[in-house]
């Protein structure tokens, strides 16, 4: 028996985007579990519970194989009581590509992501106000790395350790042409993937009421995607960003309208987003070469 499964277009990203993190050997990011008691919540569950398994034997490996303690990645940032970054492990801006000046004296809040600034000051009053703290290990996204992290507070009570902490299996313990075979895949899978996001996002721009404002915060929200990944994928298919394509549907609705209706010039601007006539006959002249009210003038010669 079949049954249909509601859910956002955000979550079901995060479920595939946490698969292949997890394919590609990556342990240190974890689906957030929101605790709305449906049937994709427990395939969420699940995933975090193999993603837990997989790193207590990761975790539990250099007792027995002291090389395999490579797979364990820890990290230590030092930050002051406002969360500004004081100072870094001298290895953590050399495995993250990332010019230490750029991060020092900058809250560790702007480089996540918002729902995890919300979970790391969380953390933080939990810390500092409960007696009996004792968390799991969450995870997090630094400047889109996944790490799992835990935070100790200093003995001044002023200062804070950030440990980050990032699990990742070395692919030479795979069986040999599989590694390169699955990230290549994979590689395959994610660009398909948000190229149909993105086609989805043009078929959804198409329907639009021209008169409305295009929302690009709502719209990648609404797809579960970010604004870089909308307009590179906007510009690698359609060769424009999303605003230049909503502005040539505007501009060819008008240009049709004015040539066929009789429309004041004035409410047909309105009907494509324009409140003031001059900007929109501005933008029509720019577009099409010719003014609004020349066309028409020209049309109805034509007669």
């Amino acid at each position: 028996m079949k049954k249909n499964i509601i859910f956002s277009q955000e979550r079901w990203n995060n479920l595939q985007e946490s698969l292949l993190t997890l394919a590609q050997g990556n342990l240190s990011k974890k689906i957030k579990v929101k605790y709305l008691n449906d049937d994709l919540e427990s395939i969420e569950v699940l995933l975090n519970m193999v993603i837990d398994e997989w790193k207590q034997r990761v975790l539990q490996m250099p007792f027995n194989k002291p090389e395999t303690h490579k797979f364990i990645h820890h990290y230590q940032l030092l930050l002051n009581k406002n969360l500004q970054i004081l100072d870094v492990d001298q290895q953590f801006p050399l495995d993250s590509t990332i010019d230490i000046k750029n991060i020092l004296n900058k809250k560790i809040t702007q480089l996540l992501e918002e729902e995890d600034q919300n979970s790391l000051e969380h953390y933080i009053n939990q810390l500092n106000y409960s007696v009996n703290f004792h968390p799991e290990t969450p995870s997090i996204t630094v400047l889109g790395n996944s790490y799992l992290y835990s935070i100790k507070k200093l003995s001044s009570g002023k200062n804070y350790i950030l440990n980050l902490y990032q699990i990742h299996l070395d692919t030479k313990y795979f069986s040999k042409g599989l590694a390169s075979e699955s990230t290549e895949m994979i590689k395959l899978e994610q660009r398909k993937r948000y190229r149909d996001i993105i086609e989805e996002i043009k078929e959804h721009i198409d329907q639009l009421p021209l008169s409305e404002r295009l929302q690009l915060k709502q719209i990648c929200k609404s797809f579960g995607i970010n604004s870089f990944q909308l307009k590179k994928g906007f510009q690698e298919l359609y060769q424009c960003c999303p605003y230049d394509y909503f502005l040539t549907l505007r501009m060819k609705h008008a240009h049709l309208l004015v040539e066929t209706s009789t429309i004041s010039l004035k409410e047909l601007s309105q009907m494509v987003g324009y409140s003031q006539y001059p900007t929109f006959s501005t933008q029509f002249l720019k577009t099409f070469q010719i003014r609004p009210r020349t066309l028409r003038k020209k049309q109805q010669n034509n007669i």
